[in-house]
């Protein structure tokens, strides 16, 4: 009867026995990890970033669960121009420690690398609200915003002057296209060179292999090279960028890819330059936006020209901050003469001698008194129904 009792009892106590190999085991791949992630951080301080992501892919798979790690190779990816992998690692470490400042600046130079300019100043907004003093996120929100605004079409040192200028990127905008920044043309593509060259500098000191935080996990190792070698080393991939997915503010005079436009017309007063990109988002990449505020008109540009189909599908005649928006392809002399030529001699807009009937006398009845539209007796509310049905209920 006491058999089975000093049978379990023996049972017992092998059972921690068995548990030391699986609790060795882990360890020592806790330590293969780290060794792996410390040669992935020597390929990567001499620039071998193809080598230290294959290090840190290695030493992901023996601790999958370190998001620094994950952090690294986003790094590597980012270097070598390999932006939505640099994104997806940095959304993957983010999702283990969602206020991991770092990771937050790695996924931030990703969404730049992608030209998602704007999206990239929201996370760096993030990180100021994890660390109010950050001088480095409010550099990286100007650098993102500057670029944006290129994007549309302005010079480095015009895009400067307007975030110097006012508060927010909305307010730079409206100034850019109003004129209210001044540029002295002598300086303009000087002062682009040189920020451009000290910023890709700048970014290799500061950034690289920050991952320091727990004393004795990474190795860390500060470049040894005089500026000047390091200037010259990276003048390489800046130029490289050109022809890739990565933004570059001074080479003004490179092959723009290929993309494709819509016109958006009869934009309410209130509509903003992040209104439209948080809109038109929705069915495709926009390559840039541009606002022509005088015409009360913009152009959205598409990388893909099936977008543009589906944006003239899905939002011409949606109710856009009070106003029904016109969408459409640009017109043969609007694609051969430019953006703001077009618009001024576009049927649609305000100018000219043939002033278009003013939309709401049409529909609701237009009460303002200084309407500079056609108000035509006869038509008054006349397509009152024939808009009803298309009205939406779009909210920004």
């Amino acid at each position: 009867m006491e058999t089975p009792d000093v049978q379990k009892k023996e049972d017992e106590k092998e059972e921690p026995d068995k548990e030391k190999p699986m609790g060795a085991t882990v360890e020592e791949f806790a330590k293969m990890s780290r060794e792996l992630a410390a040669t992935g951080n020597l390929w990567a301080s001499s620039g071998q970033y193809e080598m230290a992501m294959k290090c840190f892919t290695d030493a992901i798979k023996f601790n999958p669960k370190e998001f620094r790690l994950f952090g690294n190779r986003s790094l590597c990816y980012e270097r070598m121009h390999q932006y939505e992998n640099a994104l997806r690692d940095a959304d993957l470490a983010l999702s283990m420690e969602p206020s991991w400042i770092k990771g937050l600046f790695r996924k931030g130079k990703a969404l730049c690398g992608l030209k998602r300019y704007y999206e990239a100043s929201l996370i760096y907004k993030e990180v100021l609200k994890l660390e109010d003093s950050s001088a480095e996120a409010k550099q990286e929100i100007k650098r993102a915003q500057t670029l944006h605004l290129m994007e549309m079409g302005f010079s480095w040192t015009q895009s400067s002057e307007a975030l110097k200028k006012h508060a927010t990127l909305e307010e730079a905008v409206e100034a850019l296209f109003c004129g209210d920044v001044n540029e002295d043309p002598g300086a303009a593509g000087a002062s682009a060179d040189t920020t451009a060259d000290y910023q890709v500098v700048q970014e290799v000191e500061e950034e690289e292999y920050d991952d320091n935080e727990e004393e004795g996990e990474w190795i860390v190792l500060q470049p040894s090279r005089p500026r000047t070698q390091q200037i010259k080393e990276f003048d390489a991939p800046v130029q490289s960028r050109s022809n890739s997915q990565s933004p570059t503010p001074h080479l003004r005079n490179s092959v723009k890819p290929p993309f494709f436009s819509v016109w958006v017309g009869s934009l309410a007063p209130a509509v903003t330059y992040s209104t439209l990109h948080e809109l038109f988002s929705r069915v495709g990449a926009i390559y840039s936006i541009k606002m022509l505020l005088e015409h009360q008109c913009a152009f959205v540009n598409y990388t893909r020209k099936e977008d543009c189909d589906r944006a003239i599908q899905c939002f011409d005649g949606m109710v856009l901050e009070g106003a029904p928006l016109s969408v459409r392809g640009p017109s043969k002399y609007q694609a051969a003469h430019g953006f703001a030529r077009s618009a001024a001699t576009d049927p649609f807009s305000r100018s000219g001698q043939q002033k278009k009937e003013c939309f709401f006398w049409r529909t609701s009845g237009c009460t303002r008194q200084d309407c500079t539209f056609r108000h035509v007796p006869e038509h008054k509310n006349i397509d009152k129904d024939k808009f009803t049905s298309r009205l939406g209920n779009f909210n920004t």
